[in-house]
């Protein structure tokens, strides 16, 4: 498939003293996984701990919260505070940066928490909620942990990647400690894992932010908080399509099947979407910063391209993975109570595969500062979604809302492909993306064929297998990615020092 840059080289930069794309995913991963951690160790807990329908509602209370984060603009801020912080001059214009963030951020805080406190009883009795109180927890919870996310953004700028670490870290023993204590000790059910959020998210982002200060917040100039606002505010109608586009099932379920699906659904929403943020989040953490240097080179379309077939790749091979498993792990997390969620696994999986395609084809959007360019796909792709959630949710509940998303977040990543490219033109690898996409496809199809019985693990684990080694074995994975997969591989069980590897002169020979 020609020549390819290697993920530790996938800026376009030859300085050796920047740390490489990769490392910074890989301390990137480690706070995901810390995240994660806490996700899958509480996950259990709840599900033991709180019936089918409470687990439904426990999911529409987060899913109407982030419908308040995103009009608050607070999931559109940490974009801004990116690219204004990666396109300032100086230190004093990147202080004025963050210190005008916060200051939209603190307005949107309080806006948001009044706000939710007039709606919360017509709002409960359109989520057939019994107490509204329990949807202004959520929401200020939501909040605060998106002012949160404005900070982390701007470490993320500066590619404090440790900070994020040690601030997941934190995280994950104070929910861990905090959902134990209120849910497990207390048994408050739904209210103790609100309660557990709302103090862990106030927590957190105090702190952050009495660091920022302590290293010197400026106030902003009229003109920064300006050009923030022209930034954030046409992503807002986009923020509320995404919000339809990720959770709108979720109310097509609650009014057509009730609670119980919302459980089944939400659940395996839940495990689907570790895929994309064990895979795709902590290298797009990366990516995303060094993306605004490699579009001013002069081969930034094709190192563009290659690095998403690589980000990509990563995708397909956790996702195959849960995929073939998805019985056991619903099972060793849920119980046999959400047995059914299972069905709902592989089609949203795929639905995120091509939604976190989109993700990396945006990124002309933003190079550009063009976000206004994304409003006119978004609700495109949005009233695409809705008539999908209309026709196929109350005719097959759960599975049909799984395949209206797979569907409309296929339209969408043709979509933004094609917008995109008009922005920023990029020389993506179709091909190779096609055969990794269709290998895996093709081998959970024939796992679905394996009986049950003794050698059914063991016959899905060497279909897992497969997939690389074929990819390997065909010549998908480039000769300069082999060597330096066998570098990286002697690195890690080699006990004494190695001479790195040089890429090879000839690409004529694929082993």
């Amino acid at each position: 498939m020609g020549r390819g840059i290697v993920l530790t080289s996938g800026d376009g930069m030859s300085n050796r003293s920047k740390p490489s794309l990769l490392r910074h995913a890989a301390v990137y991963s480690v706070g995901e996984l810390l995240i994660l951690a806490g996700g899958f160790v509480l996950l259990p807990l709840y599900a033991r701990c709180l019936s089918v329908s409470d687990f439904g509602n426990l999911e529409l209370l987060e899913q109407t919260a982030d419908i308040f984060a995103l009009c608050m603009m607070l999931r559109s801020l940490p974009l801004a505070v990116m690219a204004f912080h990666r396109q300032a001059v100086d230190d004093a214009e990147r202080q004025r940066v963050l210190g005008a963030a916060l200051i939209l951020a603190g307005a949107a805080l309080l806006i948001g928490i009044a706000m939710t406190t007039l709606t919360s009883g017509p709002l409960g009795v359109l989520l057939r909620q019994d107490q509204p109180s329990l949807l202004v927890a959520a929401v200020a919870a939501a909040l605060l942990d998106a002012v949160a996310t404005v900070v982390l953004a701007t470490w993320q700028a500066r590619m404090e990647s440790l900070h994020f670490v040690a601030v997941s870290l934190g995280q994950f023993v104070v929910k861990i400690a905090l959902a134990l204590l209120f849910v497990l000790g207390f048994g408050w059910g739904v209210w103790g894992v609100l309660l557990a959020f709302l103090i862990r998210a106030g927590l957190f982002a105090a702190v952050m932010i009495g660091r920022e200060w302590r290293l010197g917040l400026r106030l902003p100039d009229g003109k920064t908080l300006r050009d923030m606002l022209r930034f954030v505010l046409p992503l807002l109608p986009v923020g509320l399509c995404f919000f339809v586009l990720h959770s709108g099932d979720r109310y097509f379920l609650i009014r057509s099947t009730g609670a119980e699906d919302v459980g089944f659904y939400g659940l395996g929403t839940k495990l689907a979407r570790l895929v994309g943020l064990f895979t795709l989040t902590p290298l797009y953490r990366a990516w995303s910063v060094r993306m605004y240097d490699v579009a001013g080179q002069a081969d930034a379309p094709e190192v563009i391209g290659r690095a998403t077939t690589r980000m990509l790749a990563c995708y397909v091979f956790v996702g195959l993975g849960l995929c073939l498993f998805c019985d056991e792990v619903i099972a060793l997390f849920a119980g046999p109570a959400f047995a059914p969620a299972s069905v709902v696994v592989a089609p949203i999986v795929l639905a995120y595969w091509f939604y976190g395609a989109s993700v990396l084809l945006d990124g002309p959007f933003y190079v550009r500062r063009r976000t206004s360019a994304k409003l006119w796909l978004t609700l495109a792709s949005t009233a695409f979604m809705l008539g999908l959630y209309a026709c196929l949710i109350p005719l097959h509940g759960a599975l049909g809302a799984a395949w209206a998303t797979l569907g409309g977040f296929a339209f969408h990543a043709g979509l933004t492909l094609i917008v995109g490219q008009r922005v920023f033109r990029v020389r993506y690898e179709f091909g190779r993306l096609a055969v990794l996409l269709g290998l895996s496809i093709g081998l959970w199809s024939m796992a679905k064929l394996i009986p049950d019985g003794s050698l059914a693990i063991p016959a899905r684990i060497g279909l897992y297998m497969l997939w690389p080694a074929l990819l390997w074995i065909c010549c998908i994975v480039s000769p300069e990615e082999k060597l330096w997969l066998r570098s990286v591989a002697r690195k890690v069980t080699l006990p004494w020092p190695r001479a790195s590897l040089k890429p090879s002169p000839s690409l004529r020979e694929c082993a």
